[in-house]
């Protein structure tokens, strides 16, 4: 298994479409309003290629779209409508930013968006339902997957040895663990 791309604990819904986290106002750069965005997505290009994008902090939510967008080492500098100055840019710290899930760059075969593996059911080739998953760890060697059952939480190591099918459609997960695995 690759790694996957965007973290899923920040999936949001604006009405009927779907958006997705791809990265976090860190803070204003220079005086006309352009904001430093550090990406939360392996795939930046999710990013890069937005022509809109829904920022979301508090109890503010709106769509803007992207005037201008530059990478600046490891982040991305971009100017949004309706930010115009320093101090606008300033009062969107920490805001996330947001592209609707339909705009996804596809992936090769074998990878997977975060956001596409939350609340997917998990089961063992036996048939046995093992729960749901709740969140993946990125931080690893590989992606633990981190499923969530009735009386316990597992860690499944996202690795073709376990990992036997991913139905993104159907919404199932098939796995084939070893002895002590769901223990």
């Amino acid at each position: 298994m690759n790694r996957s791309a965007v973290p899923g604990s920040l999936i949001f819904k604006c009405g009927a479409t779907v958006i997705i986290t791809v990265g976090k106002i860190i803070k204003s750069h220079g005086i006309r309003g352009e904001v430093k965005v550090y990406p939360l997505t392996d795939r930046i290009e999710n990013l890069c290629s937005a022509r809109r994008l829904f920022i979301e902090k508090d109890d503010y939510g709106n769509w803007h779209r992207v005037l201008s967008l530059r990478l600046q080492n490891k982040f991305v500098l971009i100017m949004l409508s309706g930010i115009d100055d320093r101090d606008t840019a300033d009062r969107f710290r920490n805001a996330l930013l947001k592209i609707p899930s339909k705009n996804r760059k596809p992936l090769e075969e074998g990878v997977y968006y975060v956001s596409d593996l939350i609340g997917m059911r998990v089961r063992t080739a036996a048939g046995k339902d093992i729960g749901i998953v709740r969140d993946v760890l990125q931080n690893t060697a590989q992606d633990l997957w981190v499923v969530e059952a009735e009386q316990s939480e597992y860690l499944i190591p996202a690795v073709s040895e376990y990992i036997k099918r991913v139905d993104v459609q159907n919404r199932e997960i098939l796995i084939d663990p070893i002895e002590g695995l769901l223990d």
